[in-house]
């Protein structure tokens, strides 16, 4: 029988090929090489989501990423001083937790700044807890993202400021940025997190992102993401939500830039009696495209989800929920 031998496009080829040259940098512990090597392996496998798989039907990855761009280089410390995140904020004050380019700023100072019950940790582990780990787009997320930031709120904690979590691309020519982010809320704690991304306008970058929050027995959780990347950015993020029993989680999705942006949701009830509250908005012009995509796994009985997203185009803008 003749093995079949995938034909790959730029954009795939280019993608292998950045892995090839960024495993020699990549951490070595068993377990990260072990997560990384899958998931490349399962993008090899599967090349660039396309139309035919019902998920992306309306976002062919495949015919709308053409290239991949070079990957972002490290930003100095200078650099993530210099950026000014989150303009969109206003009067609300918010502990800040800065990448640039993808990498936390400041990882050993800001342990120090975070509320009492909050700790942050860089991990080379990038396998995912929530995420799944088959989707194209998780995998090159969990192959691509040099580290994994987790984020431990303790139980009973409550937040009395947001925390921010705000992603910059400092960027002067297209780029790549891939980035994984991981938090858990504790036993009845209660905390809003802010999600924001933002870049420069005229510059055509991308930028993959993985963000699961794990929200413990009781936990209460607001989940805000902006994105408001800039008018040529290529955006892929994804969110997973993990409900323990008794638990309240609200996330709203806003979307504000980018040229071509895809957001997916996997939420999974892992306890009884949990609340989920989806909604979204996006506001698109010119050739801008919008795609939300909602997975929710009533993996328990007694669950209760609720969905509400609208989206405003205008040209020959579209949008996809």
């Amino acid at each position: 029988m003749t093995a079949l031998t995938p034909i790959r496009t730029k954009a795939e080829t280019a993608l292998m090929a950045q892995y090839e040259a960024l495993r020699r940098d990549l951490p070595k512990s068993e377990a990260s090489s072990a997560a990384r090597e899958a998931a490349i392996a399962a993008f090899a496998a599967s090349g660039l989501p396309h139309r035919r798989i019902e998920a992306y039907h309306y976002t062919d990855l495949r015919n709308l990423l053409r290239d991949a761009a070079p990957l972002a280089h490290r930003p100095s410390e200078k650099a993530g001083h210099s950026v000014e995140a989150g303009r969109f904020l206003g009067d609300i004050r918010a502990h800040e937790i800065i990448f640039v380019n993808g990498r936390l700023m400041d990882a050993g100072k800001l342990a120090s700044r975070l509320p009492k019950g909050v700790s942050i940790t860089v991990k080379p582990d990038t396998a995912p807890m929530i995420l799944d780990p088959n989707d194209a787009v998780v995998a090159l997320n969990t192959a691509l993202s040099q580290e994994n930031v987790s984020i431990e709120i303790g139980n009973g904690v409550t937040l009395e400021r947001p925390l921010h979590l705000a992603f910059v691309q400092d960027a002067g020519s297209p780029q790549a940025v891939f980035a994984r982010v991981s938090v858990r809320v504790g036993d009845a704690a209660r905390a809003t997190l802010i999600e924001s991304h933002e870049g420069p306008n005229s510059i055509a970058t991308q930028s993959n992102v993985g963000v699961e929050i794990a929200a413990a027995d009781r936990a209460r959780v607001e989940h805000v993401r902006v994105n408001a990347e800039g008018d040529k950015a290529f955006s892929l993020s994804t969110l997973g939500l993990s409900l323990g029993h008794d638990t309240s989680v609200y996330s709203l999705n806003v979307i504000l830039g980018a040229a071509i942006s895809r957001h997916q949701i996997l939420a999974r009830f892992a306890g009884e009696n949990a609340k989920l509250r989806l909604n979204g908005v996006g506001m698109l012009d010119g050739e801008r495209h919008a795609d939300v995509t909602l997975v929710v796994d009533h993996a328990v009985p007694s669950g209760e989800s609720r969905e509400l997203f609208k989206t405003a185009v205008d040209e020959r803008s579209s949008g996809v929920f």
